[in-house]
């Protein structure tokens, strides 16, 4: 709300349409409270928010608006989300398929290298691993788990990403 004071440019003589003083009345209603968010996506992304409301609004008005503007804001960010998670799902199934390929191509070496041996009297029976064999299989067999299990992580999150882009 403005106020017009009395004298210089309040309709008096010549210079009454160009120079005039304006005093700027508020009431406690008028006073905007601002708030700024800003998200920081990746590397390259941001993106700023700003609203604003009444000084004198209640707390209930300043968290609702404040909920608003975030849950938009993790909306946006969920977009993003999206393709970063299916891109680390698939890197994580070609890490295990890389891994799964070793551990065929590994085993299949020690059983011919067993059957070679077989052949010139050195080994008796079927194939067995030694020890050291064993333990490179177990941790391959681990690795995979740990890749399984990280790719189910990710499927969750990726589950959750598209609710929330859902629910905008």
């Amino acid at each position: 709300m403005t106020k017009r004071r009395e004298g210089v440019g309040a309709g008096v003589g010549s210079l009454a349409s160009t120079a005039h003083k304006v005093e700027t009345v508020y009431s406690g209603d008028d006073i905007a409270l601002g708030i700024t968010c800003q998200l920081t996506i990746g590397e390259r992304r941001s993106i700023v928010v700003q609203t604003h409301t009444t000084q004198a609004a209640p707390a209930a008005e300043l968290n609702a608006l404040l909920d608003k503007v975030w849950l938009a804001l993790d909306r946006i960010n969920a977009r993003y989300r999206l393709d970063e998670l299916k891109l680390a799902k698939k890197m994580q199934e070609d890490q295990m398929g890389s891994v799964l390929e070793n551990n065929m191509q590994t085993r299949a070496k020690w059983e011919k290298d067993w059957e070679t041996q077989s052949a010139s009297g050195k080994r008796r029976g079927g194939f067995t691993l030694n020890p050291q064999q064993h333990n490179t299989h177990q941790q391959q067999v681990a690795m995979i788990e740990r890749h399984k299990k990280e790719i189910g992580a990710i499927e969750t999150q990726i589950r959750e990403t598209e609710k929330l882009i859902a629910a905008g």
